[in-house]
Order: structure tokens, then C-alpha cells, then sequence
């Protein structure tokens, strides 16, 4: 077929090829220009990861952590914190009658009821839980405020754990159940009782267990009933409880002492 070459055409594929030679250099340029920039890029998002990190570390730092104390625990006793996994008991079962009761072979029955047994088995529990602190560990845990503290009759500051004063408020509203076997008394009345159940309530918000709990069906009701039976992630009770012993009366007990620092001749026992 007969192509007309006309020198116009000519010149207009000249013009052309210097305008694709400079859009050519253009996007190398361009491309170029965004390789120089990408270090550049990578670095800044590696910066800003660490900013956050770090700042996400400063929080941790800051409230502390589960396994190796909070803030706001007493600094003697996070050195004795242990972790352990403990599968809970005492979960209610139904009979095909329909009657609730807690299985015969489970270890809570001894904390559950009155009697003797049970008097002592929650005595073993909250026993010896006071102890003194010394001027350094009082002013590290309440601050400036700390003199308020001071116990002239036990000579010094006394203090417990709140994990026991929880459980001793727990055994409390215990034996409310049993008013004909543990008689109120002026300060162990019905205010006292409000108050444990209240503290209660705001250690157990403050804990915040997120362990998860199913329902089981059970024919003797014919509808499903929680199982409280789970393995939980816990603190170790028996370090503590052996620790606060020990600053009870033990190796790591404070000496009764006057409020200008002389000693008194023994170590300080509970009334």
C-alpha cells in the first residue's frame, strides 16, 4: 500500500523523540528521587515504632506487672511473688433430684460451714498478717503522710497485706451466716460486715479475673449452671503466707522500737 512520506511527517516524528527522551528522564528522575527517599521513609517509621514501644514500656514500668509486682504492692514482699496455675474447686453440682451440693471429695469443703475445722483451716489462712515496717518502707508506701501511721502501742508501723485483710473480711461475712455460733460485737457488727462486702467488691473489679467460666447442663434442673472449676494463672499463696510470717515474728521481723528510733526489749507480738 502506498504511504505517503511527506517531509511534515518527518519533522513531526523529530519533534517527537526529543519529548519522549525528556519524559523518559523525567519518570528515571522521578524514580530515582523516590529510591533516595525510601531510607528516608524506613527510617522515620522505624522511629516512630520505637517511639511507641518505648512509650508502651514507660507504661508497663510505671504500673508494674502481675508476676513481678505492681506499683502499688509492698516492695519487701515482690522478691517472694511466684506464679503458679491452680484449677479452682468447689463448684456447685446438681443430682438428678435436683439438689445442689458441692462434691465430697472437694478440697473447699474445709473453708466451707462451721465448726472447729473450719474455724481453724481460715485461722491458718489469716493468722500472724500484721507486721511493722520500718521508717523506709512506711515512707515508700504512704508517702509524706506516713507519720500518721505510727502505732505508739505496738511501737511502730503496723501494716498488713490486703490480700489478707480481703480474706479475714471473707471469713467474717462467713460466719454472719452462723449468728448463734459467732455472737456480733461492737466492731464486728453489721457496719463491718457492709464494709467487707463492699471491699470485696472492689478488689474483685480491681483484679479483673478475665479467666472464662462455661455452663454445664445438668438434667436435675434441666438448664445449663456455671462451672467455676477452671485453671486460673495465680500468685503463689504459700510464699506470701510464709513471707508474712516471717515478718511477723520471724528472721525478717522489724523490732518494736519508740517513735524517736530506741528499741524496745522484745519483737512486737499482736495482742
Amino acid at each position: 500500500m502506498y504511504q505517503d512520506k511527506s517531509p511534515r511527517d518527518s519533522s513531526d516524528k523529530d519533534a517527537e523523540e526529543p519529548l519522549l527522551e525528556e519524559e523518559t528522564f523525567t519518570r528515571s528522575s522521578r524514580s530515582r528521587r523516590c529510591l533516595s527517599l525510601l531510607p528516608w521513609i524506613l527510617t522515620a517509621v522505624l522511629a516512630t515504632a520505637c517511639v511507641l514501644l518505648l512509650l508502651d514500656r514507660r507504661a508497663y514500668l510505671r504500673h508494674g506487672s502481675f508476676d513481678r509486682g505492681y506499683s502499688t504492692d509492698f516492695a519487701g514482699a515482690k522478691p517472694f511473688i511466684r506464679l503458679k496455675d491452680v484449677r479452682f474447686t468447689g463448684s456447685p453440682e446438681f443430682g438428678p433430684d435436683g439438689e445442689e451440693r458441692v462434691p465430697l471429695d472437694s478440697p473447699s469443703l474445709q473453708y466451707i460451714g462451721n465448726g472447729k475445722a473450719v474455724d481453724d483451716a481460715w485461722t491458718g489462712l489469716v493468722k500472724d498478717r500484721y507486721f511493722l515496717l520500718t521508717d523506709d518502707e512506711a515512707r515508700e508506701a504512704w508517702g509524706s503522710e506516713y507519720t500518721e501511721y505510727w502505732d505508739e502501742l505496738r511501737g511502730g508501723y503496723l501494716a498488713g497485706l490486703d490480700m489478707f485483710h480481703t480474706l479475714h473480711c471473707l471469713d467474717h461475712i462467713r460466719m454472719a451466716f452462723y449468728p448463734e455460733l459467732y455472737p456480733e460485737n461492737p466492731i464486728h457488727g453489721q457496719i463491718h460486715r457492709d464494709h467487707c462486702v463492699d471491699h470485696l467488691r472492689q478488689m474483685i473489679m480491681c483484679n479483673a479475673d478475665l479467666t472464662v467460666i462455661p455452663t454445664k447442663f445438668f438434667s436435675g434442673i434441666g438448664k445449663n449452671y456455671i462451672n467455676s472449676d477452671r485453671r486460673h494463672t495465680c500468685r503463689d499463696f504459700s510464699k506470701i503466707r510464709e513471707w508474712t510470717t516471717s515478718r511477723y515474728n520471724g528472721t525478717l521481723a522489724v523490732k518494736a522500737r519508740n517513735k524517736d528510733g530506741s528499741p524496745r526489749d522484745a519483737f512486737f507480738v499482736i495482742p
